[in-house]
């Protein structure tokens, strides 16, 4: 049973590729998904048959080599069921079914040209929210090229700050006029991103243990030292984040937007919603968090956070412990987020364990 209509969260842009799908190698993102490529170096591969310069069919047959060390893993199963979903015919991933399989996959791919967002339909998804850092939007394809059930969101993770301010916030800080040219440069950030279908910020915030509250002088001038690229210490990048989120929250709020808070401490998230309303730069809200506090609760949505490499029996756990303690309606979805199309087999099996929280729309 799948489920139609849900709703999945995606971090890079696997999913935006419009080129079609030809072969195994490029249906299995073999090179570009970085937990299979970790996994192939795991267990001895040499980089050549990971993202370097061997042919497709290499690359896939150094794959199916290293299977035989992996038994258990829900990767292992996630091939499996990909190649099913797309083939109709269940295969053993050996070298000695391999060739097989390579003309199996080519066939079905050719009869129905997917792109790889194509291939998230097969798994019940009609919606993603793909989360792009700064970097990612720039390498996007044009707008007109994005799937209409694709909505962007801006993803800034802590490394993100310094090519946020650096390279992306182009308009220059100036020293007596840090505050207003930092938040004049995120406007006008903002406005470039809107215009490639941008309509959300999320906020990796899982490196902060406590919250830092932003003052007018110290984190613009700590901005404008970015800028310049010079090194920031530890407070001041955190006097830089939370400014940052102060300003995206201000711009969320106008726009319309929704900001997604990713990890946070509790004690951090509780502070930081405070701040932010005293500040009138609140928007709607969703705190993905495995320790929900009222403030997150009474702000907007909370979603928990699952890994999709986790066993079956281990996530069951954790949506039995979930349910147990969480207020029927409190949960807004699980978050889950995918890199490429093996993830799709894990993502629908957690949608199917988590269907009962949610009911007609899971996730």
């Amino acid at each position: 049973m799948t489920y139609i209509g849900a709703h999945a969260y995606v971090e890079g842009s696997a999913f935006l590729e419009r080129r079609r799908v030809s072969n195994l190698t490029e249906l299995l993102g073999i090179g570009q998904h970085s937990g299979l490529s970790d996994m192939m170096r795991m267990s001895g591969v040499d980089e050549a048959y990971v993202t370097g310069g061997a042919s497709d069919y290499d690359k896939a047959e150094a794959l199916f080599r290293v299977f035989s060390l992996w038994m258990g893993h829900p990767y292992v199963s996630a091939v499996q069921e990909v190649i099913l979903r797309l083939t109709g015919h269940g295969f053993p991933l050996s070298i000695a079914s391999l060739p097989e399989i390579w003309q199996a996959v080519a066939k079905s791919l050719m009869e129905i040209q997917p792109s790889v967002s194509d291939l998230s339909r097969l798994f019940g998804i009609d919606r993603m929210t793909c989360l792009l850092t700064p970097v990612q939007f720039e390498q996007m394809p044009q707008r007109d090229m994005v799937d209409g059930g694709i909505s962007l969101c801006l993803h800034i993770p802590r490394a993100a700050l310094d090519t946020l301010w650096e390279k992306s916030v182009t308009r220059q800080i100036t020293p007596h006029n840090a505050l207003n040219d930092a938040t004049e440069g995120m406007t006008a950030y903002l406005d470039t991103l809107a215009a490639r279908g941008c309509r959300g910020v999320a906020i990796n915030m899982a490196e902060e243990a406590h919250f830092v509250k932003p003052n007018p002088y110290t984190p613009a001038q700590a901005m404008l030292r970015l800028q310049k690229g010079e090194h920031l210490e530890e407070r001041e990048r955190s006097l830089v984040l939370f400014q940052t989120v102060r300003m995206l929250g201000g711009e969320c709020l106008r726009r319309g937007w929704t900001m997604t808070l990713l990890d946070p401490q509790p004690q951090v998230s509780t502070a930081l919603i405070s701040y932010l309303h005293a500040c009138h730069t609140l928007p709607a809200l969703v705190t993905v968090s495995d320790v929900p506090t009222v403030d997150t609760m009474r702000s907007g949505y909370y979603m928990y956070p699952l890994p999709l490499c986790a066993h079956e029996a281990s996530t069951a756990q954790k949506l039995r412990d979930l349910a147990a303690r969480m207020p029927i309606g409190c949960l807004g979805g699980i978050y889950a987020p995918l890199h490429g199309v093996i993830d799709l087999p894990l993502w629908e099996g957690i949608s199917k364990m988590s269907y009962p929280l949610f009911g007609e729309d899971p996730l």
